[in-house]
């Protein structure tokens, strides 16, 4: 069996690190050794929860720069820790580093991957070749292997830098995220502060320019004028939550918003919810949203790459057009329909439990890349 490092920026809670996470038992089943390292100059908040999963978790500051002599910098740390713990195989989850990581597993005569966890493009047409030289380099000279966890992600890389990667999806533990029993929903909203008799529009995410939160508070606006007892729950930290609350104020509805930060516990708040929605930019898939289906909570979404896979298919999700007011009739939609709730709770549990069930997927990865 191998020993088997992962590679991050920071060990945060976002959708990969957590993901490898709940990977973990099935890998320690197989006879794997884990160790995850974190690359920045701070390990982030996930490390404890590494660590209970069974990863040594290490850190190794390396330099945040494309310059090539840094990338060569880069490797040779790599190396030298590679050897020092006799690594088998080394799983890049940063898309800072995969070029240092694949030379480093070269030097060392070891298998490399790259995971590829979101949408990456060029505003610059001229860089788009540099870009396919890049991911030719690495992946045939050096030999390290690409893996998308997406039809988005997939896509993306091949229609722009004729990258085909080996395609394993993404996944959740289905026996960690199951639909409220009778009566839960209602203790949980207890525990939370949750009014009696409150409408709960959720979403979980970084503060940050890709989710674009400001989208939702602004329908929070509409919505609060339409929907008695309306509350929008919020998941999440980062860079512009300052500017969320303050537009929050503006608007005059921060006294129907919870700001509930980072939460371990995500699926005690999604089962107090009513309706999940996430306005991202671009997502590589939002496994936020996956989490949200096999809770039953039924999903209104932007159209957008990463989110429009959820209905590829069949009409599993709401999907609106990427603006407060429609993202706002989404919403009303379901809060006038409860026979439309009933089916996309159905719709969505199944889709997911068909295309991302942890039990199946990380075997298929562990098939694919590992053996």
């Amino acid at each position: 069996m191998a020993r088997i490092l992962y590679v991050f920026n920071e060990l945060q809670y976002s959708g990969a690190e957590l993901m490898y996470i709940q990977a973990a038992p099935i890998l320690l089943d197989k006879g794997h050794e884990l160790y995850a390292l974190a690359t920045f100059p701070e390990k982030g908040r996930c490390v404890s929860e590494f660590e209970r999963a069974g990863f040594t978790v290490d850190q190794l500051v390396l330099e945040q720069s494309s310059n090539p002599v840094s990338i060569w910098q880069s490797a040779s740390k790599l190396v030298k820790y590679i050897k020092e713990n006799k690594i088998d195989i080394v799983h890049c989850q940063s898309n800072a580093r995969f070029m240092s990581c694949a030379i480093a597993a070269k030097r060392c005569g070891i298998k490399s991957i790259h995971s590829i966890n979101n949408l990456f493009s060029c505003s610059a047409k001229w860089k788009i070749p540099f870009q396919r030289f890049v991911r030719w380099f690495v992946s045939h000279p050096l030999g390290m292997r690409f893996h998308s966890g997406s039809d988005t992600v997939y896509q993306n890389e091949l229609d722009y830098f004729h990258n085909k990667t080996e395609r394993v999806y993404w996944w959740f533990v289905d026996s960690d995220y199951t639909p409220a029993v009778e009566g839960e929903k209602e203790k949980v909203r207890k525990e939370i502060g949750i009014p009696e008799g409150s409408f709960v529009l959720m979403t979980a995410g970084g503060c940050n320019y890709q989710k674009h939160h400001t989208e939702i508070i602004r329908a929070a606006k509409i919505l609060t004028e339409k929907i008695p007892n309306f509350i929008f729950m919020h998941l999440g930290k980062g860079g512009m939550e300052d500017e969320e609350k303050q537009l929050a104020n503006e608007l005059g509805v921060s006294e129907h918003i919870m700001w509930c930060g980072n939460q371990s516990d995500f699926r005690k708040y999604l089962i107090a919810a009513d309706v999940y929605t996430m306005t991202s930019r671009y997502e590589g898939l939002s496994n936020a949203t996956i989490m949200a289906l096999a809770c039953q909570i039924p999903a209104v979404l932007y159209h957008v790459c990463g989110l429009w896979d959820y209905n590829i298919d069949g009409e599993n999700t709401i999907q609106v057009e990427t603006n407060p007011m429609a993202l706002a009739e989404g919403v009303m939609k379901l809060y006038n329909n409860p026979e439309l709730v009933g089916q996309l709770k159905v719709k969505g549990r199944k889709l997911v439990l068909l295309k991302y069930k942890a039990s199946t997927n990380i075997r298929q990865l562990a098939n694919v890349f590992y053996e």
